[in-house]
């Protein structure tokens, strides 16, 4: 096979597949996501602090506590959440919602890059 096929993602030789005649298809590759540079997280960490100042009208850093101090609350953690699966087009579920994912900037960079 020429190239790579089509996709968002770095692909990979599926290390299962040993062809005969040294000729690959599409199903021999595996999709695997693409690292995430620094760049990125910045501009992930400046879309969520522009998002949050536009939802509680106040700047917090990277660091701030933003569900245990309650500055997001339940509506506005889900206006958060639609803003960013419609940024980055992950899915998240309810079961996300946990201070651990969403407590501070940081914490939710450092989720969201693991979902993409």
């Amino acid at each position: 096979m020429t190239g790579h096929p089509p996709c968002d993602a770095r692909w990979r030789l599926n290390p299962e597949k040993d062809p005969i005649d040294g000729g690959y298809l599409k199903s021999d590759y595996l999709c695997t996501p693409s690292p995430i540079n620094r760049s990125q997280m910045e501009e992930i960490r400046d879309f969520l602090q522009s998002e949050i100042r536009n939802l509680i009208f106040k700047h917090v850093e990277v660091t701030d506590s933003l569900v245990e101090s309650r500055l997001l609350d339940s509506i506005t953690l889900v206006d958060l959440a639609v803003s960013i699966e419609e940024k980055t087009g992950i899915r998240i579920s309810r079961q996300d919602f946990t201070p651990e994912h969403f407590d501070t900037i940081e914490k939710m960079v450092a989720f969201i890059t693991s979902k993409q």
